[in-house]
Parts: structure tokens; C-alpha cells; sequence
């Protein structure tokens, strides 16, 4: 419970300092950053829970099938937001400026979010059976972050404060998810 106290009152002074010192118009990129750390926050628990599950260091679980796939569930669903957050943040700001070219990026994207849903049933259904490796979470989470950068490369400056918000929702699910 200290520890959580400490955390908290840390977060918050930083917060309010950086609050107080950003322009009103760099606003935007500020909610996007922020909110990007807290996806990451969210991925960061699940990665946890899941790689504590390679090594057999996890208790009984009650319902095990739930626990996991709420785990995998959140981990997908805070990755996403990192990144696509992260690029949020650098096309608000200026550092990019362009999308990035991607050959067939749709079609990626398509593939990508499709491996991202089978390889999190996996990583869910592997931790469940005590099978599960580190590579695949590792290839679990590299998927994610990489789905999240081509939901938001393609979309235009008029579109951020529309994707942020998204994104700020993505946040709370992955959060609610793994609560």
C-alpha cells in the first residue's frame, strides 16, 4: 500500500509540474504521451502475469481460462495504445510528418490484427496448460505494438484528437480488463 501511495503522489506532482509547464497548444501531443504510458502501464502488468507464467511461478488460479485471457485480453488492447500513441505523439509534435511508406499496409495491418487475436488465444490457452514460453510472449507483444503503428501511421493530423480518444479508451478496457 506504500509502495502504491508513493507511485501515486510521484505520478501526480510529475504530472501537474509537466501540466503547468506544457503550451496549451502542445496539449494534444501531452494527452497522447500520457496516455501512450499508460497502454504501456497495462501492457507492462500482463507482460508480468505472462512471463511469471513461463517460469511456474503462478498460484492457483480459480478460473484459469479467465485469468489468462483477461491477461492476453488487456496485454493486446495496452500495446496497441503504446504505440499507437507513441506515434500520435510524434505526428501532433511535428517529428512526423509523414506516414511512414508500408507496402500493402492495409493488408498488414489486416494480417497483423488477425495474428495479434490467434497468437493472444494461444499465449492465453499456453499459460492455462503451463506451456507457455517467453518467445511467444516476447513475439506475443512485438505483434501488438506493431498493429499499433499501422492503425495510427496512415491517419492525418484533422484525425489525432480522434484516434487519441480511442486510444484513451483502449487504455481504460486494457486497465478494466486486467483489474
Amino acid at each position: 500500500l506504500l509502495l502504491i501511495f508513493i507511485a501515486a503522489a510521484t505520478g501526480g506532482a510529475l504530472a501537474w509540474y509537466s501540466g503547468k509547464r506544457v503550451a496549451m497548444t502542445d496539449m494534444p501531443q501531452m494527452v497522447a504521451l500520457y496516455n501512450g504510458f499508460g497502454g504501456g502501464a497495462a501492457a507492462a502488468i500482463s507482460a508480468v502475469e505472462l512471463l511469471r507464467a513461463t517460469s511456474g511461478g503462478v498460484h492457483e488460479i480459480a478460473n484459469p481460462l479467465v485469468f489468462w485471457s483477461l491477461a492476453a485480453i488487456g496485454g493486446f488492447i495496452g500495446a496497441v495504445s503504446l504505440s499507437g500513441s507513441a506515434i500520435a505523439y510524434l505526428k501532433l509534435d511535428g517529428k512526423m510528418d509523414k506516414p511512414v511508406p508500408v507496402p500493402a499496409q492495409n493488408l498488414l495491418k489486416a494480417l497483423t490484427a488477425a495474428a495479434c487475436v490467434g497468437l493472444g488465444a494461444y499465449v492465453a490457452y499456453a499459460a492455462m496448460t503451463h506451456s507457455l514460453t517467453v518467445s511467444t510472449v516476447a513475439i506475443f507483444f512485438a505483434l501488438c505494438l506493431l498493429l499499433g503503428f499501422f492503425v495510427t501511421n496512415s491517419i492525418g493530423g484533422a484525425d489525432m484528437p480522434v484516434i487519441i480518444s480511442l486510444y484513451n479508451a483502449f487504455t481504460g478496457m486494457a486497465v478494466g480488463f486486467e483489474g
